[in-house]
Parts: structure tokens; C-alpha cells; sequence
């Protein structure tokens, strides 16, 4: 029984040590993922003012796990505002890079702005970025909005532009801004103003709003819709019970919204004769024979819209 205990423990012992962990490795930190290595991004200086000229100096280093430089490796920057001197880098030997990144211009509503750097890699969509953050200086730039009243105005009706949504540093602009607005058939200025346009359709309204303690200015654009009732016309004509071979006068009563108009008339007096087209809503014709014609008008209006209408006139 003894030499078969020892047995048994030595056949353990063997299994142990073909299952033994103190000879596994550690699972590699660098992988698809990028968490195992060190990607730092550096500003210099971290702060710009916002002149659309002045420039900063980005940084990148990248090692892996033990710190140890990983050179040639490709690195795809971005940016949230400015201008980037390349669109990609490459790191040398010591695992470095850089590049320059040029200040958003004058008019940029922002305080800050961001620079990404994501390292190219065979599994581009789990590379981890990294970003700098760049703080602006100078004047305060308003971000311009704008609310219209009513929200669905017909040609002609007073419209109030309204400039008080207009922001700087995060709050209402009010008297620090100057308010400039471009209505495309006109302009005016101030916070609170109106205008009437007198064409129906797609209109755009431009606010620009100056910060009057630094000069700097931002705009805003929207589309501003028009609608216009549909154009109809009807027909008068005189006298009321023509005879053969005599004039009959005709009138054409359009009905129109505000600020648009009839561009031409045509008429067909259903008796053969030719079409005749006029921009006067007026006509004369003479019937040859004693009957009942048809007669049709078709109005063309200043949107290109048309409106028809038939009359009957007896001819004695």
C-alpha cells in the first residue's frame, strides 16, 4: 500500500506540473484596442488669440506599456475649430511627432477648441484618440439667433425680427451688441425691428451681431416662407346680350394676394379665331354669327401659377 500512495502522489504531482501557471505569460497589453500603449498630446502654448493668424505647437508621443518609444507609427489628426498644417503624421524614432494648428479667425463664437490625434492602426475604429484642449482669448465673439413673429407670415403682413436670442459668453447680448439685419429686399438695424415682404416664396434673413466692446461680429442665417393665396380670376363683359358683328368689351377680375400680380392673359373666344394675349386685363372681340360661344381665359400670375375660367355669351 505504501509504494502505491507513493505512486499515486508522484502522478499527481506530474498532472500539477503539466497545469503549473508560474511559467504563463502575462496577456499582452498592446492590441486592436490601443490600451496598451501611451498616446500624450501637448499644446504649446495652450492658449491663442483668436486671430485667424497666431499658431500653436502640437506635440505627440507614443509609447507602448514600458514606456518605450513606437516610432513610425501613422497618427490621424482633427480638429474641432482653426486650421491643421497636415492632415496626418508619422512618428520618428523616438516616438514623436508634430505639427501646428492656426487660430479660428476673428468671428469664431467659441472660448476654446479641440485637437484630436487617432493613431492609424489595422483596427481603425477601436484606435484611442487622444485630444488637447486650446483656450481662446480676446473679445467675447456673439453667437446670433433670431426669432420671427408670426411664425407663418402672408405677403404683406408685418413681420418682427427679433434679435434678443443673440448670445455672448453664454448669456443674452442685449445692449453689448449692435444688430445688423440683410432681408435680401432691404436692411435695418437694431435688437427689435419689422419688415413686409411683398413676393411670396423663400426669402433669407441675415442678423449680424457686433459685440461693441471688442468689434467682433457673427451671423445668422434662416429661410423665411411666404405663402400666397391661389390667384382666380372671373370675367365681366358688356354688353350683356351681344349682337352679331358688334364689339363685346371683356374684363378679367383677378383676385391676387399682396404683392403679386398678373403677368398675362390669354384669351380663346371659341369661335375659331385665333388666341389672343394680352398683360391688360381688358379685351374687345367681335362675334361674326349669331350663337353661344365658350369663352376661355387663362391668367397667368407672377409665380407662374395659372387660374382658369370659362363663360358662356349668346350672340343674338
Amino acid at each position: 500500500m505504501k509504494g502505491f500512495r507513493l505512486a499515486v502522489v508522484a502522478g499527481v504531482a506530474a498532472w500539477l506540473g503539466a497545469c503549473t501557471l508560474q511559467d504563463q505569460a502575462a496577456p499582452s497589453l498592446t492590441g486592436p484596442s490601443g490600451f496598451g500603449q501611451l498616446l500624450r498630446v501637448s499644446a504649446t502654448p495652450d492658449a491663442l488669440p483668436r486671430d485667424g493668424v497666431s499658431q500653436s505647437v502640437i506635440l505627440v508621443r507614443y509609447s507602448d506599456a514600458e514606456n518605450k518609444p513606437l516610432g513610425q507609427r501613422r497618427m490621424s489628426l482633427s480638429a474641432s475649430a482653426g486650421t491643421l498644417s497636415a492632415t496626418e503624421v508619422v512618428t520618428n524614432n523616438d516616438g514623436q511627432a508634430t505639427f501646428a494648428v492656426t487660430a479660428p479667425s476673428p468671428n469664431a463664437p467659441m472660448s476654446s477648441f479641440s485637437v484630436t490625434v487617432t493613431p492609424v492602426a489595422d483596427n481603425f475604429a477601436n484606435s484611442v484618440p487622444r485630444s488637447v484642449l486650446i483656450g481662446l482669448s480676446g473679445p467675447g465673439v456673439p453667437s446670433a439667433d433670431f426669432t420671427i413673429a408670426p411664425a407663418a407670415p402672408a405677403v404683406g403682413q408685418p413681420i418682427t425680427f427679433d434679435g434678443s436670442a443673440t448670445k455672448l459668453d453664454g448669456v443674452a447680448c442685449g445692449i453689448n451688441c449692435t444688430y445688423s439685419w440683410n432681408f435680401g429686399d432691404g436692411s435695418a438695424e437694431g435688437m427689435l425691428v419689422q419688415h413686409i415682404f411683398h413676393t411670396a416664396g423663400l426669402h433669407t434673413v441675415t442678423l449680424t451681431a457686433t459685440n461693441t466692446r471688442g468689434g467682433t461680429s457673427n451671423t445668422k442665417s434662416k429661410p423665411v416662407s411666404f405663402a400666397a393665396d391661389a390667384t382666380t380670376v372671373t370675367v365681366t363683359f358688356s354688353p350683356a346680350a351681344p349682337v352679331a358683328g358688334a364689339q363685346v368689351a371683356f374684363i378679367a377680375v383677378p383676385k391676387l394676394s399682396a404683392g403679386v400680380k398678373v403677368e398675362k392673359y390669354v384669351w380663346n373666344f371659341g369661335d375659331g379665331s385665333a388666341e389672343e394675349t394680352t398683360t391688360a386685363p381688358g379685351v374687345a372681340h367681335t362675334f361674326s354669327a349669331a350663337r353661344t360661344y365658350v369663352v376661355t381665359l387663362t391668367a397667368t400670375d407672377s409665380l407662374g401659377r395659372t387660374a382658369t375660367i370659362t363663360v358662356a355669351v349668346t350672340v343674338a
